[in-house]
């Protein structure tokens, strides 16, 4: 038994619509939420935010750092002398 487009189509909008009915006739929880519950939530997701950024910046550090070290250690260019050693002059 084959289905045609408008079929299907009629039968996703009914669906679209009671999900649409459904999410708009929320009842409330009736659910406590506590201060430790609530200072435990608010500290995981900090937690969360602050691995994520910090390796964010673990990850762009380390070539800046890298960078960093190879410049201190090329040594610096030597100083101009005197075209004639001293004996010379």
């Amino acid at each position: 038994m084959r289905m045609n487009l408008e079929s299907m189509a009629h039968g996703l909008s009914i669906a679209s619509l009671a999900a649409i009915a459904l999410m708009a006739t929320t009842v409330p929880a009736q659910a406590y939420v506590g201060p430790g519950l609530g200072l435990g939530a608010i500290s995981t997701a900090l937690g969360v935010v602050g691995a994520i950024l910090l390796g964010i910046v673990s990850f762009v550090w380390y070539p800046v750092k890298r960078l960093v070290r190879a410049a201190r250690r090329k040594p610096a260019a030597p100083a101009q002398s005197d075209p004639l050693p001293e004996s010379e002059l």
